[in-house]
């Protein structure tokens, strides 16, 4: 039968020694809240960012947070239970708390990863200009994905009746969005735990940043060219629109004023970069090639007959606000790698620029010296960083982070075996546990640090996909809200599932006890995450690891169409490979020479390492990255 009420965990007599661990469930709370904050603050771009979606973000971040703080809890009060208990066979020994913060943290996470968060994403980029109505058109347009995603849960739930099994909807949704979460985890935890050692090891080689920047560059720049012209297309469409103003009333009148707004801001804000102005051209490039562009292609606007109606009139609007969007976010991009050249290019000739000496010109108060010396203080601390601490550093984050992969490949390797091989596993089983059913702390920081490190793996790995060129995130208050909400809404939708994988390989004799492992009882409801994921799951971890060793990954993503970094760097030939170096080479020293005119850059032949690039003036003048 289907039960419409989730189910009960009915928790057993805990035993009298284990305590509520309601404080630390307070502070797993509210501990993410002031870095969500600040994450949040830093990043996002206030013309594009509301004070309720800075709301929405930092509770997504914190919640996130949260659960990685929960799961070391869990474990620690389940294994004290145990340690205390006489017999282990006669009571469930998480605490009721533990599961009541688990619940409350899932279904919220879950509503914002498949409701909240897309909504308001299409809410933000939606063209009506009252929020009744752009709620609604956000609401219709999640709302096909909600009616295609209910046709087939209902599909699957009725066949899974007619081969004589019983599923709850609540335990069929758990299992639903943990399944796609869980298959994300698998695929990318696999290339983040190479890629993120390799990230390092690089960095004590800036050269090596360089060249990869050079070869990123070309394609930034086609993206910039692209997302220029199909602003100008939209545009072109728009003010064929604005030449029919005249005779219309109502509300089509106010969302042409809102259009003809939304045209002229964009057009001086975009245009105040050379770079984009000298893009820009009268002749759109559906007249050049004789075709439509694909911005505007299926739009009724584009014939100069059509009604002005209010949703002709907000399509319009929403597309010419994701075409500018876009702009702004490959401008962005290749504004950041600009930095990112110069940066590195600096340390790669191992002069950083030396820090002035103080001088106080006339009389300066002692809270402005004691200031004043705190900055000399910071600059002469990031200099011997630069001069002398990086590269070392950088290498022994490189192998401790190659230590922590090869621990984590092998306890997915050791998933399906009879007994645990797992090393933290192992590690936490011969912790020492108190007798008297208080938690062990030094279990907590244990279990903590891998499902820490397994989760920086995925999201790094997620990131990378160039999809996120779009919706990447960009510090210096440089990310759009969108961009945002895009990346906390797959934030809040893997946490739970890389918890549940985290506990797989972990193999920790108390995680069979656990409130977690209560709750996501129902990944059983979908059979092929049952028995068999600890067969096939580390089999496609190991391959991918090894793929992005040996840079297969990204050869083979260049084969398949996947917009992926790798594949931009190692999809080609050793010709295209020389091509596109020369290429990034030529355009990185053009925007160079663009951004300060006193900068000695490199020509398209100079040397590889982009040693030349950077220098500026007497004082260094490099920025900050």
């Amino acid at each position: 039968p289907i039960f419409l009420a989730p189910p009960v965990h009915k928790i057993a007599e805990i035993m009298p020694s284990t305590t509520t661990p309601v404080g630390p469930i307070v502070v797993a709370f509210l501990l993410p809240l002031i870095p969500s904050f600040f994450f949040a603050n830093s990043y996002s771009n206030p013309s594009s960012s509301s004070p309720g979606v800075i709301a929405l973000l930092v509770l997504s971040y914190s919640l996130t947070a949260t659960a990685c703080l929960l799961l070391p809890l869990d474990l620690s009060y389940t294994a004290a239970s145990i340690a205390s208990a006489d017999d282990a066979t006669s009571a469930k020994f998480y605490s009721g708390a533990i599961m009541a913060s688990w619940q409350t943290t899932f279904w919220t996470t879950f509503l914002l990863a498949w409701g909240i968060l897309p909504l308001t994403q299409d809410y933000v980029q939606s063209g009506f200009s009252s929020r009744k109505l752009k709620l609604v058109d956000a609401l219709r347009t999640n709302a096909k994905f909600y009616v295609v995603s209910g046709a087939v849960g209902v599909l699957v739930i009725l066949i899974m009746m007619m081969a004589g099994g019983g599923v709850s909807v609540i335990d069929f949704l758990m299992a639903a969005g943990n399944t796609y979460g869980l298959l994300l985890v698998v695929v990318l935890l696999g290339h983040g735990l190479v890629a993120v050692p390799k990230v390092y090891f690089a960095k004590a080689d800036p050269a090596r940043l360089v060249t990869r920047r050079y070869l990123l560059a070309s394609t930034l720049d086609t993206d910039l060219y692209e997302a220029v012209w199909d602003l100008q297309d939209v545009e072109d469409c728009v003010d064929a629109v604005l030449r029919r103003k005249q005779g219309v009333t109502g509300l089509p009148l106010d969302m042409l004023n809102d259009l003809q707004f939304l045209r002229e801001s964009g057009v001086a804000d975009l245009t105040a970069d050379p770079s984009i102005s000298a893009r820009r051209t009268r002749s759109s490039r559906g007249e050049s090639t004789g075709t439509a562009s694909s911005s505007t292609s299926g739009l009724p606007l584009l014939d100069p007959g059509c009604d002005l109606t209010e949703k002709n009139l907000a399509s319009l609007t929403a597309t010419l606000r994701r075409r500018q969007l876009v702009l702004r976010q490959a401008v962005v991009c290749r504004d950041c790698l600009v930095e990112e050249v110069r940066y590195y290019s600096m340390l790669s000739e191992g002069a950083p620029p030396r820090p002035e000496p103080l001088r106080f010109p006339g009389e300066v108060s002692c809270p402005d010296i004691v200031l004043a010396r705190l900055r000399a203080s910071g600059d002469w601390a990031t200099y011997y960083w630069r001069l002398h601490l990086r590269k070392p550093a950088c290498v022994f984050a490189g192998v401790v982070f190659s230590c922590m992969s090869a621990m984590v490949l092998w306890s997915e390797l050791a998933m399906g075996f009879p007994v645990s091989l797992s090393p933290f596993g192992q590690l936490i089983s011969h912790t020492l546990h108190s007798s008297d059913g208080r938690p062990s702390y030094f279990v907590e920081m244990i279990s903590l640090l891998p499902l820490l490190y397994t989760s920086w793996c995925v999201y790094s790995s997620l990131l990378s996909v160039r999809l996120f060129s779009r919706y990447g995130l960009k510090s210096k208050k440089r990310s759009s809200g969108p961009a945002l909400m895009f990346s906390a809404s797959y934030l809040v939708r893997m946490q739970f599932p890389l918890c549940y994988n985290y506990l797989l390989f972990l193999r920790y004799n108390a995680s069979e006890y656990s409130a977690f492992t209560g709750l996501m009882k129902n990944m059983d409801t979908i059979p092929v995450f049952g028995t068999s994921f600890s067969v096939y799951a580390p089999l496609i971890t190991v391959l991918l690891s090894l793929a992005t060793f040996f840079n297969w990954y990204g050869r083979l993503l260049a084969k398949l169409g996947v917009d992926h970094e790798d594949a931009v760097l190692f999809g080609g030939d050793a010709e295209e490979y020389e091509m596109r170096l020369r290429e990034g080479k030529t355009l990185l020293a053009r925007r160079l020479a663009a951004t300060e005119p006193t900068s000695a850059v490199p020509t398209a032949g100079a040397d590889q390492t982009g040693m030349e690039i950077g220098r500026t003036g007497s004082n260094g003048g490099y920025s900050k990255v």
